[in-house]
């Protein structure tokens, strides 16, 4: 359960944000990747980072989030992974050097399709975990035009488990400083279907292009309110102000996110600024946090047990190369965390890596 949405500014930037969520905390920090890092720490095939990346990556030290017994009644296999878990450079979201962001998202109810790792090498191309083709993109490729020119020659999704005893089924969305966006989804076993992201927003299944179709039953939502109406001899008054969107699905299925974001974005004001863009992120995902303990599934991480899913961060980017910016906030704090990559950080001997608070700060205010 995630949701996706970029912004083009006035001044010809692009910034992009998510939410991120799910059962239990998902251990992550900040991290700025230079060059020529090699990254093998829990990756199926190791990646070497062309361009230099700034991203959300799994921390992998589990154990220091006291996730142990949660995780070990999940899949009593993981008892000693915890233990012995090491950082890592998985990328749940990012930008690269040359402005080239992107997010890894949920993709279930068997819309997946995941190919065997010996057919993937045969076919010449390089096998990675599904949650995993985020980081081998951002790694090797500068803008949507080239992951459209070679994603589909170079790696595929391999139906390889991970830590959870799991082979994560998900898909992608991608975008660059150019405005260009595409969602790049591995629906079958020869490669990724690749679709342009015309509306700017991304959630989970189905397929884009249903999403895509589905907008057209929301093409008269306005943001100017409705006027009042004469229906037989009976003079309806409007509702008010907001009652231009009246009809717009506010549940959190996957098809009504999708909807959400893309009718609030294409109606909000245009940011002028990456700056900006970034506040509007901001703004308009605020509309998708789940309220904790509304989404619940019985027995899915310990049996006996509702696990509750629950927005565990949202995320927001510049692509401007010449100011790459992440900032992010985590469901125990509130307050926006900012990390920024400069051209002198491109290069580097090893991976500079930022805690992300999980506890609630305040910027505190002085009364004179």
């Amino acid at each position: 359960m995630c949701t996706g949405v970029g912004f083009i500014t006035t001044d010809g930037n692009t910034v992009f944000g998510r939410t991120q969520e799910y059962a239990m905390p998902l251990p992550v920090q900040g991290a700025i990747i230079p060059r020529g890092h090699v990254s093998t720490s829990q990756l199926l095939t190791p990646v070497t980072f062309k361009y230099a990346t700034v991203a959300i990556v799994m921390d992998g030290k589990m154990k220091d989030m006291n996730l142990a017994e949660q995780l070990k009644a999940f899949n009593p296999e993981m008892a000693a992974l915890v233990d012995q878990s090491e950082e890592t450079e998985m990328i749940m979201d990012g930008v690269n050097e040359k402005g080239l962001a992107g997010g890894s998202f949920y993709f279930g109810n068997g819309y997946n399709k995941y190919a065997e790792v010996e057919d993937i090498k045969a076919a010449g191309k390089t096998p990675m975990r599904g949650e995993e083709i985020v980081t081998y993109v951002l790694a090797n490729y500068s803008s949507v035009e080239d992951i459209k020119a070679n994603i589909n020659n170079d790696v595929q999704a391999a139906n390889v488990k991970n830590v959870l005893g799991v082979a994560q089924p998900q898909h992608y969305v991608f975008y660059d400083n150019t405005g260009a966006s595409i969602a790049v989804e591995p629906d079958n076993y020869n490669g990724f279907t690749i679709t342009e992201n015309t509306a700017m927003v991304f959630t989970n299944t189905p397929h884009m292009d249903w999403h895509l179709k589905n907008l057209q039953n929301y093409v008269g939502l306005d943001y100017y309110k409705n006027e009042p109406r004469e229906i037989g001899t009976t003079m309806a008054m409007s509702a008010g102000k907001g009652s231009g969107v009246f009809g717009l699905p506010g549940d959190f299925t996957p098809q009504s996110r999708f909807a959400r974001a893309g009718v609030l974005r294409n109606l909000m004001v245009q940011p002028k600024d990456a700056e900006e863009g970034l506040h509007r992120i901001y703004n308009l995902l605020n509309q998708f946090d789940l309220p904790y303990g509304i989404v619940r599934t019985p027995g899915e991480m310990i049996e006996g047990e509702d696990a509750v899913h629950y927005t565990e961060y949202t995320s927001a980017y510049s692509l401007d190369p010449n100011k790459l910016v992440l900032t992010v906030r985590t469901f125990e704090d509130g307050q926006i965390q900012r990390l920024e990559m400069t051209p002198d950080m491109f290069e580097g001997d090893k991976v500079l890596r930022a805690t992300v608070s999980r506890k609630q700060t305040y910027n505190v205010l002085s009364a004179n």
